[in-house]
């Protein structure tokens, strides 16, 4: 009995990229003592919120803040517009995730 190749898998489509702004606003997410922590509170978030999150650009942003130390803010854009970037935080506070928006 000859047995035959299982067929190929269909590709799958990447989501279209989106322009990336140069300037605009960041949804900040949450702040981290470590840049490793702020990469695996992101990993979490966006498999928690993947409607939200997935092929939305992630960023850890250091912020030396004098005496309490240098800590990494997780961030998601950059949105040209402040609409974008309200309404994502906005969705994301409607399942308990506190963020921000920031001008860039």
């Amino acid at each position: 009995v000859a047995v035959e190749p299982a067929p190929a898998p269909a590709p799958v489509e990447p989501a279209p990229a989106r322009s990336v702004p140069t300037d605009g606003y960041m949804v900040q997410i949450a702040s981290f003592p470590t840049p490793a922590e702020a990469e695996a509170s992101w990993q979490k978030l966006a498999g928690k919120h993947a409607d939200l999150l997935t092929g939305e650009p992630h960023e850890v942003m250091e912020a030396d803040l004098g005496a309490k130390g240098v800590w990494h803010r997780l961030r998601v854009g950059p949105y040209a517009a402040k609409d974008e970037a309200d309404a994502l935080c906005a969705s994301l506070k409607g399942r308990g995730q506190d963020c921000l928006v920031r001008k860039m």
